[in-house]
């Protein structure tokens, strides 16, 4: 059964990926919006990765590429003055 908002005569496409998550104590939670406008998107990191009561808690990488050629970020949002990592 289809479902009932979907559009026969548009096109749809599909979003995936792979991650790992290292820490099985961690919360890690992903996201995904849509439509949002890629200028949207890089004029929101800038204002947000700028500002300096983010500094300490924010960072801003860049994941990937799109097929379509568009930046894919990645945001961790962390206490970076508490963050220990052990390998």
């Amino acid at each position: 059964m289809l479902c009932p908002l979907l559009n026969r005569e548009m096109a749809y496409y599909e979003l995936e990926w792979q991650m790992e998550f290292p820490y099985t104590e961690d919360t890690c939670y992903l996201a995904h919006c849509y439509p949002f406008t890629h200028y949207d998107l890089r004029t929101d990191l800038h204002l947000l990765t700028t500002n300096q009561c983010n500094k300490s808690t924010l960072k801003a990488e860049l994941l990937c590429e799109t097929k379509a050629g568009h930046d894919c970020y990645l945001l961790t949002i962390t206490n970076f003055g508490k963050l220990i990592i052990t390998h």
